[in-house]
């Protein structure tokens, strides 16, 4: 019997090649301390109706991603932003 052994792994030089990461940085900032205590990383803006969204503004990751989105919606409109209150408070909007 035959048996099919796979390997997929990542260094900073494949990340380099493939998407031309410099420094190996393909899934957005490190996960440090500072990235996350960078008031920049925030959905709002200095510029008045500009907001920011992305895995940059939460945490790594697709959940972060989303939350991020979430963050973002609320940041636009009070009234997202207590319907996300009281999901995840348990109640029905």
């Amino acid at each position: 019997m035959q048996k099919c052994v796979f390997y997929d792994l990542s260094t900073p030089l494949s990340a380099k090649f493939f998407v031309e990461a410099d420094q190996g940085a393909i899934y957005g900032l490190d996960a440090s301390v500072e990235r996350f205590q960078n008031p920049s990383l925030y959905p709002d803006s200095p510029i008045k109706n500009f907001y920011l969204t992305g895995v940059d503004t939460t945490t790594p990751g697709v959940v972060g991603a989303m939350m991020s989105g979430v963050l973002t919606a609320a940041a636009t409109d009070k009234k997202v932003f207590l319907s996300v209150l009281r999901f995840l408070r348990g109640r029905q909007i």
